[in-house]
């Protein structure tokens, strides 16, 4: 989806995170394991926060915008442990 889009999707957060972990850069390929391994933690760090009631995200691929950086950078401190 679009950058200025209302919402946001999973692979959008995911290639986000990435960024922030100075994994991946635009222009270059996406090594599908590290893809994988956050998208992996995107599911359970998704289900913590709403049962932490930090903020529900009723679907993965309608991600917030207004959200969207807040949780690319909780994502990444959970994959940087």
């Amino acid at each position: 989806m679009a950058i200025n889009s209302p919402f946001r999707t999973s692979a959008d957060l995911v290639l986000d995170v990435l960024k922030n972990l100075q994994v991946y850069s635009v222009g270059n390929p996406v090594d599908p394991e590290d893809f994988s391994f956050v998208n992996e933690k995107l599911d359970p760090t998704i289900r913590k926060l709403a049962m932490l009631e930090v903020a529900f995200v009723a679907d993965s691929n309608n991600i917030p915008g207004a959200w969207f950086s807040d949780l690319s950078d909780i994502l990444a401190g959970e994959c940087a442990r």
